[in-house]
């Protein structure tokens, strides 16, 4: 066991745990981003990473590789501008931008599908199916437009589903 009388005052074993604690709090300090130090560059490998896979999100993947950019800092390298998507790095400005304009877009094309589904529900209580059938394939198209599949395919099976309940039945 060492002798921490030779070494000075505060360097017992009890002092250990403080020296420790204190300089965490300098790395600590050190390592903010007040102090004005670059942060590195989020890859966008990390960002996908750190969000949850769900349908909202969906559309994000096209939004962060159009706010990416290849790593200034990989240029010097041959590989550097032929680097993957992953490596691309977020431009933290133009994904704001970016995401304010996406934002809007689906605020607009959630109000027409509630719109849609409110004309379907009238017109199926008020009799007409088959207007409301039309609808539903409208619905499905635009979501086909909008690449979103699994909600094209639903509008389109519910839309047969209802077309079948409206047909003659037969023997």
């Amino acid at each position: 066991m060492p002798d921490f009388r030779a070494m000075g005052p505060g360097t017992g074993p009890r002092f250990r745990g403080l020296r420790v604690a204190c300089s965490l709090q300098r790395l600590a300090a050190i390592m903010t981003p007040e102090t004005g130090a670059p942060t590195p560059p989020l890859r966008l490998e990390r960002a996908l990473a750190l969000l949850p896979e769900v349908g909202e999100l969906r559309s994000l993947l096209s939004i962060l590789v159009t706010a990416s950019a290849p790593d200034p800092a990989r240029k010097w390298s041959g590989s550097g501008e032929l680097g993957g998507v992953a490596d691309r790095v977020i431009d933290p400005g133009a994904l704001g931008d970016r995401l304010r304009e996406h934002a809007s877009t689906e605020a607009s094309r959630l109000a027409g599908l509630l719109e849609r589904t409110g004309a379907i529900i009238r017109l199926v209580a008020q009799g007409d199916r088959a207007e409301a059938v039309e609808e539903m394939l409208r619905q499905g198209h635009d979501e086909e437009e909008g690449n979103r599949l699994s909600e094209a395919e639903a509008w389109y099976m519910a839309a047969n589903d209802l077309a079948r309940e409206a047909a003659p039945a037969r023997i």
